[in-house]
């Protein structure tokens, strides 16, 4: 039954939200290729990812099975047909929900202060995924606001693992709360305030002046 027997998936990736779903379809057929029918109860689906569930495997014609198949968790995950000594493997992709993107975190990269100087920076990063919490793909738009110093730009978009990342660098001292925010009008506080301190003092900028002050009858007082 093992060369006469085969497993197919339709479409071959769906989006993984739990409702949109992929038909595995099962061929049963003997050495003879004569279909092998009333065996819906035999047959076992696996998937390997802990997300995957199957509908009720039903007979649709002879030697002919199929149940649907979904999922929560995004990434290619293999299906795995298996009755008697029989197993049979398919790849099913699972895609993003990009419709529920949502901010799932934003973290400041170490170090969290650095000097005012314009020139030191610090890295500031959203996570971005859907409501199952699957990293959304690359391109996702995500706004920036700082209420102190210079972000690198007010957008950035999201890599291949959906992290969006952005620059801070400020040339006054104080502290600077960064926001990220999506075209939704979600919005989300960076889990640490960056602290921007004031550098060494410049002999070059710095200025020590001296004053006189006249006395009558032409005398100096020094301080």
């Amino acid at each position: 039954m093992q060369q006469n027997s085969y497993l197919t998936i339709e479409p071959q990736s769906i989006i993984a939200d739990g409702n949109a779903f992929a038909v595995g379809k099962i061929d049963l057929r003997d050495k003879f290729d004569n279909p092998v029918i009333g065996r819906s109860n035999d047959i076992a689906l696996i998937g390997d990812n802990s997300t995957i569930q199957f509908s009720k495997i039903t007979e649709t014609a002879n030697g002919n099975y199929q149940a649907h198949i979904r999922g929560t968790k995004a990434g290619l995950s293999q299906i795995t047909a298996t009755i008697d000594s029989i197993t049979v493997t398919q790849s099913l992709g699972f895609l993003t929900d990009n419709k529920t993107v949502k901010i799932h975190s934003v973290k400041v990269m170490a170090p969290y202060t650095v000097t005012a100087n314009g020139k030191d920076k610090v890295i500031i990063q959203a996570q971005i995924t859907d409501k199952h919490n699957n990293p959304v793909s690359k391109g996702v738009t995500v706004g920036w606001i700082s209420d102190l110093g210079k972000l690198a730009a007010p957008l950035s978009m999201t890599n291949k693992q959906g992290i969006a990342e952005i620059t801070l660098s400020s040339t006054q001292a104080g502290k600077a709360k960064v926001t990220a925010v999506l075209n939704n009008q979600q919005s989300v506080n960076a889990d640490h305030i960056v602290t921007f301190t004031e550098g060494d003092i410049s002999a070059s900028l710095s200025t020590v002046a001296i004053f006189l002050t006249l006395l009558s009858q032409g005398q100096i007082k020094r301080p």
